[in-house]
């Protein structure tokens, strides 16, 4: 922490051994100067955090019961996880291809903000239906820092996103732009703002959304916003980020018990694979882990497909899908019957 601190614009003072001082030199209109007082205990401890003029005096005896924050000691150097950084500081901290970042608010603002939440060019790529969309991704400034790994919300160029599927794109207003395409059928898109960066000049619309802007002739729009409009899907597989309209047939969902179970050879580890054929009690914790994930990835998003035959046998819940799903997947392991109406019928429980 003192590290951050000392080489970004603040200072670490520490009364030893357990009271820390942080000042960040970066005013902030409603809290002035940032200045963090922390009484910590132990080694590993809760501490407590007071700003600006609140701060006690280092003698004082202020305790931190009950406020879940850890540090730890170790030859007098004081560590914090990364993710607290920003519950300390006024920083901003993400992740990008596998590093950390770590910026002041006014550097960040000045060197890689284009306007409002427009923030940071990310090592990331969009895709439409499998399309590679040619447009760089960027940050939203206002995305959890540390804590959140989605993307839905950052930020891509709009029309080289259509054109990847031949989109007709007309404006039939300043701020209104017209998209028709086979995938989708005609779709709008409302910006908030029209920008001109050379002026300064900005043009708010009311009628617009926040998430889409105009600026210097580029339409930057937050991805989720596409999604929205095709009444679409998205997902996210490592540093790539999909949309996929609803027509189109999704080669990484399954749409029998026999393609879901190929798929689940291939993305599962051998581990796990070997605990879901052994089908002791425990595996009942998979319906927080890999059935939170066949939900999220092959029912929420796309109904019409194994979720549809399941439908059809009058089996409606997501939760009881995607349990069916890893109990059909047990008995194929396991080289006994798997079809959808087997395990439906089989009242299977481990």
């Amino acid at each position: 922490m003192q590290t951050i601190i000392e080489k970004t614009v603040g200072e670490f003072h520490w009364v030893y051994p357990n009271v820390i001082y942080l000042t960040n030199h970066s005013y902030n209109s409603e809290l002035g100067y940032q200045n963090i007082f922390m009484k910590l205990e132990y080694g590993f401890a809760p501490y407590q955090v007071f700003w600006g003029d609140n701060c006690p005096d280092p003698g004082s005896s202020v305790r931190a019961s009950g406020i879940e924050r850890t540090y730890l000691l170790i030859d007098d150097l004081v560590y914090f996880p990364l993710c607290e950084v920003p519950r300390l500081t006024n920083f901003i901290i993400f992740t990008d291809a596998g590093d950390v970042f770590i910026y002041t608010p006014d550097f960040y603002e000045a060197n890689h903000t284009i306007f409002e939440d427009i923030g940071r060019e990310m090592s990331l790529t969009a895709h439409i239906n499998d399309i590679r969309i040619n447009s760089p991704v960027f940050r939203n400034a206002s995305s959890d820092n540390f804590w959140s790994n989605s993307f839905d919300y950052f930020f891509i160029l709009l029309i080289p996103a259509l054109e990847a599927v031949g989109a007709e794109i007309s404006f039939v207003e300043p701020n209104i732009i017209m998209a028709q395409a086979e995938e989708f059928g005609q779709i709008e898109f409302r910006a908030g703002a029209l920008v001109d960066t050379a002026t300064g000049t900005v043009t708010e619309f009311e009628d617009g959304t926040r998430g889409c802007f105009i600026i210097d002739g580029d339409i930057y729009i937050e991805f989720v916003m596409i999604r929205v409009a095709t009444e679409g899907a998205l997902r996210q597989l490592g540093n790539e980020m999909f949309v996929y309209t609803p027509n189109f047939e999704r080669s990484d969902v399954p749409s029998t018990m026999e393609e879901a179970y190929v798929l689940l050879n291939d993305l599962l580890e051998p581990d796990l694979i070997a605990f879901i054929k052994e089908g002791n009690e425990d595996i009942i914790m998979l319906h927080i882990g890999l059935g939170m994930w066949i939900r999220n990835n092959w029912i929420y998003p796309v109904p019409g497909m194994i979720a549809q035959e399941f439908v059809e046998r009058g089996v409606t819940h997501p939760d009881s899908i995607s349990w069916y799903i890893i109990l059909g997947y047990h008995e194929y392991l396991n080289g006994r019957p798997s079809d959808i109406d087997s395990i439906i019928g089989s009242n299977l429980w481990f």
